[in-house]
């Protein structure tokens, strides 16, 4: 989808593109990223700005947060098991079991 768009104060030209569902969006938007690029040479003049709006984003910032959030939850499991088995050699062994630990 194409549209009209005011970007920085300025007019501007959206465009909208929505994969498939099956689609891999980290996929999709590198391979538009990467066209985006090869196209410049030819557009000169033109500005174009991909960070607008970038489905890739979203997804990337949530791997993201779920890795910080497994590893938080390795520190807890230790932290817990420690402090119930009152020796931190058995919690460092029960941890490394665990799966958010790996």
């Amino acid at each position: 989808m194409i549209g009209d768009a005011v970007i920085n104060g300025g007019p501007g030209l959206i465009d909208d593109r929505r994969e498939a569902a099956w689609a891999n969006t980290l996929d999709v938007t590198r391979g538009v990223e990467e066209a985006l690029k090869a196209l410049k040479p030819g557009l000169q003049g033109v500005e174009i700005d991909a960070q607008i709006f970038r489905p890739a984003t979203f997804i990337e910032m949530a791997l993201h947060n779920l890795t910080a959030a497994l590893l938080i939850g390795c520190v807890l499991v230790i932290v817990v098991l420690a402090a119930f088995l009152y020796e931190w050699r058995a919690a460092l062994i029960s941890g490394r079991g665990h799966p958010a630990c790996r």
